[in-house]
């Protein structure tokens, strides 16, 4: 009998204790992106060639808000060359390792882009045309942009040493590459704009 009643009086001193824990938040898991950038001599001339187009054409806005050198912040206007409507985004990155970036990225409606461009204090913008071509698993993505004499090609990856198999008129057009140089990072790039 003395056996249950403590064990009873244990149970209700453990509950009584559960009522004042910290509740357990569900930690929302990081998304990494990884992914490896290339300098090309120019946009392969494939990609130039008028008419049906094995691949999608996007035309990007960027804006770069804020001065936190950990986290870069990010408003996208993305217009699909293809749709009428334009689609926003707000994302928020953090550098992780050589290639790796934590990513926490969100669509958002127009009002909340305009509201919060409109609001920042300090703010950077780029705009570039985006080339998608998907060969061997893998989206190849060339921008080109609008105000630089640069052509830029980025892989996303499953992780930084993954073997890239890239399509010969592409290969054709890499000068080198260029994953991890700071001073050609979209935001950097921006400043310069």
């Amino acid at each position: 009998m003395k056996i249950m009643k403590k064990n009873k009086k244990e149970d209700s001193l453990a509950g009584l204790f559960r009522i004042f824990e910290e509740p357990k938040l569900k930690k929302k898991p990081v998304k990494l992106e990884i992914e490896r950038k290339f300098l090309m001599k120019r946009v392969p001339r494939f990609l130039l060639v008028k008419g049906k187009q094995p691949f999608n054409i996007l035309h990007i806005v960027q804006y770069y808000v804020g001065n936190d050198k950990d986290i870069t912040i990010r408003y996208r206007e993305s217009k699909n060359a293809m749709e009428e409507k334009s689609k926003y985004f707000l994302t928020k990155k953090k550098y992780s390792s050589f290639g790796t970036y934590e990513e926490d990225e969100k669509r958002i409606s127009k009002a909340k882009f305009d509201l919060a461009l409109k609001n920042a204090k300090e703010k950077t913008s780029i705009t570039k045309t985006r080339m998608v071509y998907e060969y061997g698993g893998l989206k190849f993505e060339i921008d080109r942009y609008q105000d630089l004499t640069l052509v830029i090609l980025e892989v996303e990856l499953k992780n930084i040493k993954q073997k890239i198999k890239f399509p010969k008129f592409i290969k054709d057009c890499i000068i080198k590459e260029v994953t991890g140089m700071k001073e050609l990072s979209n935001r950097n790039l921006a400043e310069k704009c």
